[in-house]
């Protein structure tokens, strides 16, 4: 079939971007209706166990914890690894990159709840971080952001010496960007 009809991937595909684009307007709400209609079309088409769908429940995650709706976004969050988690070593970066996200926002909540980030946060981050540092090219960014994050989390828990250490792995990985 030649065109191009409301259940088409490439459907899913001009709604991300129009998802993307409205974020980067500063219009969330519109953004969040976009990002569900590619999903509710990446789901129909390619399943919810598709590397594609788990994306835009990331891009969701996102979405939903800017617009200050935390438990939504640890939801997805939460799928998206899931997901990621059954395509093992092909799709590492992006669960990281999830996983990342997860952490980031425990650490958010936690502190927000209580002044204290919570016990699984540290793991996630530890996991994002662990196989962002293995990458290279496109995870190098997100290696970095992963392991400022967890410097962030052990000054916050009062393990300094372990802030250091993954402030100055940050340092490091960024050094290493700059020399073949």
């Amino acid at each position: 079939d030649a065109t191009v009809g409301r259940d088409d991937v490439a459907t899913g595909t001009i709604l991300e971007h129009l998802a993307d684009t409205s974020m980067r307007r500063g219009n969330p709400d519109a953004a969040l209706a976009f990002y569900r209609e590619a999903a509710e079309v990446f789901g129909a088409r390619l399943g919810t166990t598709h590397p594609r769908y788990a994306n835009t429940l990331n891009n969701l995650g996102n979405v939903q914890r800017e617009r200050g709706d935390f438990s939504e976004a640890e939801r997805l969050y939460r799928e998206t690894v899931r997901i990621y988690a059954t395509h093992g070593k092909r799709h590492q970066v992006a669960r990281a990159v999830a996983a990342h996200n997860l952490g980031v926002l425990m650490i958010g909540i936690l502190v927000l709840e209580s002044g204290h980030p919570g016990d699984d946060a540290g793991p996630l981050l530890e996991q994002a971080a662990d196989l962002l540092t293995r990458q290279r090219g496109s995870a190098s960014n997100q290696a970095i952001m992963a392991c400022q994050s967890l410097s962030e989390f052990y000054r916050i828990t009062g393990q300094p010496d372990r802030a250091d250490h993954f402030q100055n792995l940050a340092r490091d990985l960024a050094f290493n960007q700059f020399i073949p």
